[in-house]
């Protein structure tokens, strides 16, 4: 039997076996390619090694499928990594997709990662996890195993290509073993976006319940999927995209257009562009600084913020880092302070210095002193959903609840 019609009859095992599984593999483009090591997915292909499927066993190789064709497509991992690192986003997304993968019944093999610790959580979260500590037991694990031997995991057709640094180089990140991406024909169809993905996810779910194969926890998750609640990351990501913005000014008008005598406002960039993240160290809020950074760090990673202040405050301002792009992204390290609580010396702190930055994000419980003068600049209050318990609003800003 050569490699694939060993993989087409583990596909029909699989849809056999586990339907909703083996459903999403129905959507993907089966090609053959000597330079991965086992499989690969960008969300529209699979890749297969002929020489690892001829040599694994059926049942791990179901397993397989099911983890690439079925779990990268349904958390769309391929249109979610951004700028992290493309390696430590499949071992990230590798650590959620195994947890459901266990409990469908199916069985892992040796080099899958497992931890339950990361029961629940998003591939964002475990990622903030891991690449804020390199002695992580999960990292360890990593190591241990070879990275991902389940597979690699490709940008999406549709996303930017990435440069020839971002792709990976030993087969288990997001590229072959060279650097470069699988070969591959062309690929048939007009749209491979995330609708046609979350319509192959919504016809997979539907597919496995006609036969009674859905487990409730997946048929949850699916939904979620399907209808997702908006996450806290994405309200961060928002303000700080818009504060990033430059200005409209009439004083330097938009060359464009003057030669047909229009007057309209040119943009205008105020100098350095900086932003400011304030961490409330009072006590409540200490255990949530390492995965807050994370988010902000991945997002200022893209933007053209030129200075980031880190602010470090209970009762009076602690601890000031200053980062540039250049010192992204930004490792947690000691916290300063673990006083009272007053969001008056943050402010001050910044009007002693003339600084207007762009905007800033405020990490607390909001328990505590404010301003009596709102400041020239967009606020965020970031409240851990288990801390803010008063109903009392903030005289000023947006609020986003985290957890």
């Amino acid at each position: 039997m050569n490699a694939q019609m060993k993989v087409d009859r583990c596909i029909t095992r699989l849809l056999r076996l586990y339907p909703f599984w083996g459903s999403l593999t129905l959507g993907l483009e089966l090609q053959p390619s000597d330079s991965i090591q086992t499989m690969a997915t960008d969300g529209v292909r699979l890749f297969f090694n002929p020489s690892y499927v001829e040599q694994q066993d059926e049942t791990i190789l179901v397993t397989d499928l099911a983890h690439e064709a079925g779990g990268h497509k349904m958390f769309l991992d391929s249109f979610r990594r951004g700028n992290r690192d493309p390696k430590l986003w499949n071992i990230a997304t590798d650590y959620r997709i195994n947890l459901y993968l266990q409990d469908s019944g199916l069985k892992l093999g040796d080099d899958y990662l497992i931890d339950e610790r990361f029961r629940g959580m998003d591939a964002e979260k475990i990622y903030n996890i891991l690449s804020q500590d390199p002695d992580d037991p999960a990292n360890k694990q990593a190591e241990e195993k070879g990275g991902c031997g389940c597979g690699g995991l490709l940008n999406h057709p549709s996303q930017p290509s990435q440069d020839q640094e971002d792709q990976g180089s030993d087969g288990n990140g997001e590229g072959n073993q060279d650097g470069s991406q699988p070969s591959s024909t062309a690929l048939s169809g007009a749209d491979f976006g995330e609708a046609e993905a979350m319509m192959q996810i919504a016809q997979a779910m539907n597919f496995a319940k006609a036969q009674g194969k859905l487990p409730g926890s997946l048929n949850e998750l699916v939904e979620e999927i399907l209808n997702p609640k908006i996450r806290w990351g994405q309200v961060l990501k928002r303000f700080m995209e818009n504060c990033n913005q430059d200005d409209f000014t009439w004083l330097v008008p938009d060359r464009r257009f003057l030669h047909q005598d229009i007057y309209l406002p040119g943009l205008e960039s105020e100098g350095v562009d900086e932003f400011v993240v304030v961490l409330d160290t009072s006590g409540s809020t200490i255990k949530y600084i390492p995965q807050f950074l994370g988010e902000v760090s991945t997002i200022a990673g893209v933007l053209k913020f030129r200075k980031l202040y880190i602010m470090y405050v209970d009762a009076k301002v602690q601890h000031v880092d200053e980062y540039g792009k250049e010192d992204l992204p930004i490792k947690p390290g000691r916290t300063y302070g673990g006083g009272g609580t007053s969001f008056i010396p943050a402010f001050s702190w910044l009007e002693e210095r003339c600084i207007t930055p762009k905007g800033m994000v405020y990490l607390t419980d909001t328990y505590g002193s404010f301003p009596k003068v709102p400041p020239p600049f967009p606020v965020l209050w970031a409240v851990p959903t288990d801390l803010r318990l008063d109903t009392e609003p903030i005289p000023f800003g947006e609020m986003v609840m985290i957890d």
